[in-house]
């Protein structure tokens, strides 16, 4: 029955046209003479159990093809979620999990001060390779002696999966898998790989941080026994005093939310190298990778800092289909509410960069003079020779946080199909217009409550 349900789903993947699914999914709930037929709640007759039990496995196995985004697949786990669970380990040889918080401490020496944390998540279900996925914890608490210093929290995975089944009621300094006993902030090296690190500030104290590398998403992809362990170390450093609290919200924390994983089949600017959005504004200077979003606008003047382009980096290496009714997708963030004053469209011109030796931009240096494919001496227009016009996108007065905006179309599909090197650059502008000045924000790299820029290249891919 296990590989009857995977071939259903392989067959139906390869459908691209939703409504088609959906009518062969009223046909199978036909011929399985359902008395109840709604999503979710399929109740076969008594008489027609037995010779329909196997549409209705096909029914089922398309209705968890449709439950998911339309061509790609997603997964969201926390350590609520089966066999997770979080918590930390202290020197001293004691063990805390499936409590309010993650406790990390660093002071230099291996003692009860010590502590390390441990995140376990149950990844079985994932069955399609991850393009893009992040950890998202809650710093709950930063203690005010270091108010003025950034601590580095620096990320591991457990790579031994012969360690994942750690109890955690039993758990401890001594025996955690992969702890390096004798260091205050290391792991034993030959089971676990660093994966990465991330940054907390005294004023995140109540806000959620996210964690992603191209090192965390070939981690994921890796794992064969459907369960993955993070443990969170604090390095070494008296100038930081990383020896005082940082606690980050564990499995029962009252007011936040547990450590959660998600994990998408998506292209974003999360997954593999390189990728990146953000702005370049006119009085030449530049906004990447940033937490806030990223702004468009275009000024009547302009040689001021109100006109802004925006730039997205995607890396499409791990991508072995042609492009197929691709589509580039961007949520707002932000429109101002005069937009709904002024009762008028936005239109947002979206370029591709055809000149590939550009492709490698850097965003910590790129700006409005040195922006790849920029026409310096206009607010909306682009290098017409290093660049090639993909289509528009409308931005309406009632469009609102969260709203999701699409491009697509042949040019994109035949610029995504042109690509040699691996990254492909899109350049967005904003059109003059009666209230142009007024915000129109998208979501970045590292927003906690949306996702980032994504492309689709193809259905099912």
């Amino acid at each position: 029955m296990k590989l009857w349900w995977k071939a259903c789903r392989a067959v139906l993947r390869a459908a691209y046209d939703q409504t088609a699914r959906r009518t062969v999914l009223r046909f199978c709930l036909g011929l399985c003479k359902l008395s109840d037929a709604r999503f979710g709640k399929c109740v076969l007759k008594p008489e027609s159990r037995i010779p329909h039990l196997v549409f209705s496995m096909f029914a089922l196995a398309l209705f968890a093809t449709v439950a998911t985004a339309e061509n790609h697949e997603l997964r969201v786990r926390t350590t609520h979620s089966k066999l997770g669970v979080s918590g930390f380990v202290r020197g001293g040889n004691t063990g805390h999990f499936g409590g309010v918080d993650i406790n990390l401490k660093n002071a230099g020496s291996v003692d009860n001060f010590a502590r390390k944390g441990y995140i376990r998540m149950d990844i079985s279900d994932v069955d399609f390779t991850i393009r893009s996925a992040y950890l998202d914890m809650v710093v709950c608490m930063t203690d005010i002696i270091y108010k003025n210093i950034d601590q580095t929290i620096n990320v591991y995975g457990l790579t031994d999966e012969s360690l994942d089944n750690w109890n955690p009621a039993e758990t401890t300094w001594d025996n955690a898998p992969a702890n390096d006993i004798s260091s205050s902030s290391g792991v034993v090296t030959n089971s676990a790989v660093f994966l990465g690190e991330f940054t907390v500030a005294y004023e995140d104290a109540g806000t959620p941080k996210r964690f992603t590398s191209a090192a965390l998403i070939d981690f994921l992809n890796a794992d064969t026994n459907g369960k993955v362990t993070f443990i969170l170390c604090r390095p070494d450093s008296i100038e930081t005093f990383s020896g005082w609290n940082l606690l980050l919200a564990g499995d029962a924390h009252e007011t936040y939310a547990p450590p959660k994983l998600t994990l998408t089949s998506e292209i974003t600017t999360l997954s593999g190298t390189g990728g990146v959005s953000g702005q370049v504004s006119a009085d030449d200077t530049g906004a990447f990778g940033i937490a806030g979003g990223w702004h468009l606008k275009n000024d009547a003047d302009l040689l001021t800092k109100f006109t802004r382009k925006g730039y997205i980096r995607f890396d499409i290496s791990s991508n072995d289909a042609a492009a197929t009714n691709a589509s580039l997708n961007v949520i707002l963030l932000v429109v101002d509410d005069r937009h709904h004053y002024y009762g008028n469209n936005q239109t947002l011109f979206v370029y591709g960069l055809t000149d590939e030796t550009l492709d490698i931009w850097d965003p910590s240096t790129t700006t409005w003079s040195n922006a790849p494919g920029n026409n310096t001496n206009s607010a909306d227009r682009v290098d017409t020779e290093t660049t090639t016009h993909l289509g528009e996108i409308t931005v309406i007065p009632t469009d609102a946080e969260g709203t999701v905006k699409t491009l697509s179309g042949t040019a994109l599909d035949n610029f995504l199909n042109a690509d040699t090197n691996g990254k492909v650059t899109f350049i967005i502008s904003r059109e003059q217009n009666k209230g142009y000045k007024r915000d129109i924000k998208i979501v970045g790299d590292r927003d906690v409550r949306y996702s980032p820029p994504s492309l689709m290249m193809a259905p099912g891919k």
